[in-house]
């Protein structure tokens, strides 16, 4: 028999005893009735918000003359989309069915993510090596080390729990750490949020942009860092 037809041998099973909290990760136990993504009274103006954050940074980023530094932004940038729509995918009830297709969607954003970020670290490295700069001299700097080596073991713990569930003693047993798996990633995702905020406070921000713009920018990260804020707090208490 294969783990589709054994919900206790599924990974991605909705009902399979486990005692968690609606809503608790891709691994819920709480089948529910499908509903649109826009039936969560955050997710619209969520999405909205951080299109509108990364259309502003990419346009920063097209307009700006090139360098080998402007592709570290353009990079965390792709980072910061994939890493939030990934945690968005699963903010909403779900059927069996669509549990499976949203996490199979929530890795391949995560995966992107991870690219782009060790892409954004090894351009910046490259850029600082070739002006003789020092590293990681900067909140900026510090945090996105740290963000980059705990955003791969949050992964890691999640790939382990999905496709490694034996690690943890069985299948059942992995799924008491989805709740872990999530606020971790909830962290994480705070931490990338501060470190785009320190970003955004750098020089080449303010070379590159005019006084307006700048405003437009903060209100818009501010916008996206409020209504996440406002989600997770739901979820913590």
């Amino acid at each position: 028999m294969s783990s589709k037809d054994n919900p206790a041998e599924d990974p991605f099973a909705l009902d399979n005893g486990i005692e968690l909290e609606e809503h608790d990760g891709f691994l819920d136990n709480h089948p529910t009735k499908e509903e649109p993504l826009t039936s969560n009274e955050f997710l619209l103006p969520l999405r909205i918000s951080l299109l509108t954050f990364g259309v502003i940074l990419f346009s920063v980023i097209y307009f700006s003359s090139y360098s080998l530094f402007s592709l570290h932004p353009l990079f965390m940038t792709v980072f910061m989309l994939c890493c939030s729509e990934a945690i968005i995918q699963l903010q909403v009830p779900r059927t069996r069915p669509k549990s499976r297709q949203l996490v199979r969607f929530h890795q391949i954003l995560h995966t992107l993510g991870v690219t782009s970020l060790f892409a954004g670290l090894l351009v910046i490295l490259r850029n600082k090596n070739l002006l003789n700069k020092p590293h990681f001299t900067s909140w900026h700097g510090c945090l996105g080390l740290f963000l980059a080596v705990v955003y791969t073991m949050i992964g890691m713990f999640g790939l382990s729990l999905v496709y490694f569930p034996n690690l943890f003693g069985s299948t059942l047993k992995a799924k008491k750490y989805v709740k872990l798996h999530r606020r971790f990633g909830y962290l994480v995702l705070g931490v990338t949020w501060v470190v785009l905020g320190f970003g955004l406070a750098s020089n080449w921000i303010w070379m590159n942009v005019s006084n307006g713009f700048v405003s437009l920018i903060w209100f818009s990260y501010l916008s996206v860092v409020v209504i996440f804020s406002w989600r997770i707090k739901k979820f913590w208490s």
